[in-house]
């Protein structure tokens, strides 16, 4: 990257099926720009200030309302103030609790689909997200594989999640760490459309007809470890120098090799490899060039094969 780019980062995005760091370059008009992570990229990010909110995502028309006031954030993953927060169908999409905007009713009825996601090879998460940004969905999670297996309606979709969660034991979620762990022991994809499908066919045994009523069963699976593009990398890399937590004036700098889901892979000047987690970069104003030294405070997390874990100072 020999181009320099300075705005608020928005998130880690995988438009098209490629991931990119967004930026509010012109926070006044609502400017944003794309910078794609490709990799063996070099890619130098000095956090310039403190994180401002990055505005409301309308998942009805589609595009991002930036902040009306710029309110001051903790940043990272708090990266929206509680105005945005609660802004149009943002906090129904995030939570699934309903709050009587004229947005979120519209989100409500849109089609979504619930799918089951595999990290490594066997932890499973289930998972509801729109139609329209499914696919974006899934990469933005880091899942080996997923399988969608049903759509319907924003509601109906959330309660089969509730369901599977509920009545079977699945996962809502899954830790980043944990996440990370599972880059040394990827499963290939015959294996994962195996574990996947027989999941799928013990949830559709195990809930009750009434669930089923009102949803439509599909098949749609996806396998995305050949777009985080990192097969290998880990096989003589011991451990992750995990980044959750970013200050003035850090910098980041390294190699690109590659993205799982929202965290961005650096191989840097000292021969350790750096999980950049993007949502601890969100709502920072930074600098994007292709050149600079890496400078870090604060606490890092090593994440190591086999769950070994510990702090850095």
């Amino acid at each position: 990257m020999n181009e320099c780019g300075v705005g608020y980062i928005t998130g880690l995005y995988w438009d098209e099926g490629e991931p990119a760091l967004e930026l509010l370059s012109e926070p006044d008009s609502g400017s944003y720009e794309r910078h794609p992570l490709d990799r063996g990229q070099i890619l130098s990010i000095s956090i310039l200030g403190a994180a401002l909110c990055i505005g409301s995502f309308d998942a009805v028309s589609q595009r991002r309302i930036p902040c009306p006031r710029r309110s001051p954030v903790a940043g990272g993953r708090d990266h929206l103030c509680t105005r945005c927060s609660r802004a149009g169908a943002n906090f129904y999409a995030r939570t699934g609790i309903p709050t009587g905007s004229y947005g979120e009713a519209r989100l409500r009825e849109q089609d979504h689909i619930a799918y089951i996601a595999l990290f490594g090879r066997s932890t499973l998460k289930v998972g509801v997200a729109a139609t329209w940004r499914s696919r974006q969905r899934l990469l933005e999670q880091g899942a080996a594989a997923a399988l969608m297996f049903v759509k319907g309606s924003g509601d109906d979709v959330r309660e089969l999640e509730r369901s599977v969660a509920k009545d079977i034991g699945v996962r809502q979620s899954i830790q980043l760490h944990q996440k990370l762990q599972y880059l040394w022991d990827l499963p290939e994809q015959e294996e994962s459309q195996r574990t996947l499908s027989t999941s799928v066919d013990e949830i559709y045994e195990l809930l009750p007809s009434l669930i089923w009523e009102r949803v439509t069963p599909i098949v749609n699976f996806v396998y995305n470890v050949p777009q985080f593009r990192i097969r290998g990398e880990f096989q003589d890399t011991r451990d992750l120098i995990l980044i959750e937590y970013v200050h003035s004036p850090d910098v980041i700098t390294g190699s690109i090799i590659g993205c799982v889901g929202q965290v961005l892979l650096l191989r840097a000047g000292n021969d350790r490899t750096y999980a950049v987690d993007g949502r601890a970069l969100t709502g920072h104003l930074v600098r994007l060039s292709g050149r600079g030294d890496m400078s870090l405070s604060g606490k890092q997390r090593i994440v190591g094969r086999g769950g070994n874990q510990q702090k850095l100072f």
